[in-house]
């Protein structure tokens, strides 16, 4: 390390409510990695001990949870508590340098940082105009606001985010601006993998969706009106791959008359195979922080049709040149896009060369550097 770094934590805690599939957690893990192989001792504290990406992490990484209490598990506030206070005596015990937190644990680290003089890292990663619903829930925008004011550094990942989180907060400090890592490396090998969906490598057009399927964040409804529109000039499949309730979205695409261009199934450990081998990514989300899945669309070179969301959405895309941006919640326009892409080939092959040179602007080491920047300044 350069004399620089001498002077950064060495011990970093990174807390979590667990390791489900989801974005916030992928960038947690991969943070956590990086500084591990940077040569921090680092560890992982969850609130819940389960989700299919902890064996993600580096293996010499040691991660902490609360014991097993089934009563209070049902009991989501007493387990919360019980959590919290499991995290104080790990805190105080391991004696890191630094607490790192994504999502709501962020409100239970920045109060146990601030009484034991530790300094932390509060992460804001979604539209707060939707995760508050501000006027509706005035004690949660109270507690994430004084989280927020209370933090040693609060991180954005887009622009328009931090200073969202700026106002909203009425933070005295900027905000930090990261953007989300990929490592591009490994998403391009692992989507080597054999995959064998009944519409990969076949003749009529594929189109991949990827998010929560039970939220209505990610407007799925709104995409497989689209496909709809698209199927009456162009024969065309749409799966979606997330975890979550499908039902409703299979009653829409039946009643669209789509339910055999359609297909939804749960999480994989490995999605890339089937990114891959589709001819657009399509991102109907109404809103986010910033899409962890337009970055891997990029990463492999596909062609992407996405909504000018908040937030982020145009600070990845360069509309029409890396990628096509179109109105929230408008099925005719992203309809319009689709069918543009799969009738231009001169288009979709200029699309694919600046989507992989886009990805190069998201690098898990640019992420790093930043973030060890950060940890430095503080």
């Amino acid at each position: 390390m350069s004399k620089k770094s001498n002077a950064l934590p060495k011990k970093i805690l990174f807390v979590s409510p667990n390791l489900a599939a989801g974005g916030a957690q992928r960038q947690l893990i991969n943070i956590a990695n990086g500084f591990h192989r940077r040569g921090y001792e680092v560890s992982v504290f969850l609130f819940y001990d389960k989700g299919n990406l902890k064996c993600s992490l580096d293996k010499d990484i040691k991660i902490f949870s609360p014991s097993s209490i089934k009563i209070l598990e049902r009991l989501r506030l007493f387990w919360v508590l019980y959590g919290t206070l499991r995290l104080l005596g790990v805190i105080l015990t391991e004696k890191p340098d630094l607490l790192y937190s994504r999502q709501w644990p962020k409100i239970s680290v920045a109060i146990i940082g601030k009484i034991l003089r530790v300094k932390t890292v509060s992460v804001e990663g979604n539209n707060l105009e939707h995760t508050l619903l501000l006027r509706k829930r005035p004690l949660l925008f109270w507690i994430r606001r004084l989280c927020a004011r209370i933090s040693d550094k609060v991180v954005a990942n887009s622009r328009s985010l931090a200073c969202e989180v700026k106002e909203v907060f009425s933070l005295d400090s900027d905000v930090a601006v990261i953007y989300n890592g990929i490592d591009i490396e490994d998403i391009r090998e692992r989507s080597k993998e054999e995959q064998t969906h009944k519409w990969l490598g076949t003749e009529t057009p594929l189109i991949l969706a990827m998010g929560y399927l039970k939220d209505d964040q990610k407007g799925f409804f709104y995409l497989l009106e689209a496909l709809e529109i698209v199927n009456r000039s162009k024969p065309a499949r749409l799966i979606i791959i997330g975890n979550g309730k499908k039902e409703k979205l299979e009653e829409l695409s039946e009643k669209l008359s789509i339910r055999d261009k359609t297909d939804f199934f749960s999480t994989v450990p490995n999605p890339f195979p089937y990114m891959a081998k589709a001819d657009i990514f399509a991102c109907s989300s109404l809103y986010e922080g910033l899409s962890n899945v337009i970055l891997e669309a990029l990463a492999l070179g596909k062609p992407i049709v996405s909504t000018d969301h908040k937030h982020g959405a145009n600070e990845i895309i360069e509309n029409r040149k890396s990628g096509i941006l179109v109105p929230v919640g408008d099925p005719q326009k992203m309809a319009d896009a689709i069918i543009e892409i799969l009738e231009d080939e001169k288009l979709r092959r200029s699309l694919e060369r600046e989507a992989e040179k886009k990805s190069e602007n998201f690098l898990m080491d640019r992420m790093i550097s930043a973030y060890e920047k950060l940890f430095s300044e503080m």
